[in-house]
């Protein structure tokens, strides 16, 4: 049966790219408030979505590969 847990590798990678993605996301929210546009989502949303997501890959992970 395989691992079903995540390797201290696998943790960077994902969470790495959900920092880029929630920095690139609150970005665009900016952008659109200043253009005056309404954005479905409001600043914070997608940076607290990628901290709920970062809580449950480090659940995820092997304990002793956790770097806290």
């Amino acid at each position: 049966m395989a691992n079903k847990k995540l390797t201290g590798f696998d943790n960077w990678v994902l969470t790495e790219a959900l920092k880029l993605f929630s920095e690139d996301a609150e970005k665009q929210v900016a952008e659109a408030e200043k253009q005056g546009k309404m954005s479905l989502y409001g600043p914070g949303f997608f940076s607290d979505v990628a901290d709920s997501l970062k809580i449950k890959v480090d659940s995820l992970t092997l304990k002793q590969q956790l770097n806290d």
